[in-house]
């Protein structure tokens, strides 16, 4: 007795190329694959996206834009503080650290101690 094969909806929806491109993009080309197709490997970095290759040790073939976009420094927390400081008070000075009768917050606290 055989047990018949039975699909999803989903899968009846979607074409077998498009599976078999879905499925491609999950696992990823070999390298024999992708040396020997590297033109197609290419044209579906700007058509789907990043390419996967290798099985052990994988590696990401994406266009150079989307590198660069990625790879670019971030700013440091310093600089973001900097640049994104509220600037209500032009006039606002803060007190020298030299200046002896500058008061101390919690120095109360410190003395009990």
């Amino acid at each position: 007795m055989t047990v018949p094969h039975r699909t999803s909806a989903v899968t009846e929806a979607v074409p077998a190329a498009d599976r078999s491109r879905s499925a491609r993009a999950e696992r990823g080309w070999t390298i024999a694959d992708a040396k020997a197709r590297l033109s197609e490997v290419l044209r579906r970095t700007h058509t789907e996206g990043p390419q996967f290759i290798g099985r052990r040790r994988r590696y990401v073939v994406m266009p150079f834009e989307d590198w660069q976009a990625r790879a670019e420094p971030k700013m440091g927390l310093g600089e973001w503080l900097v640049a994104n400081a509220p600037r209500c008070c032009d006039d606002f000075e803060l007190p020298s650290r030299d200046d002896g009768d500058r008061e101390i917050p919690f120095a109360d606290l410190m003395e009990e101690e």
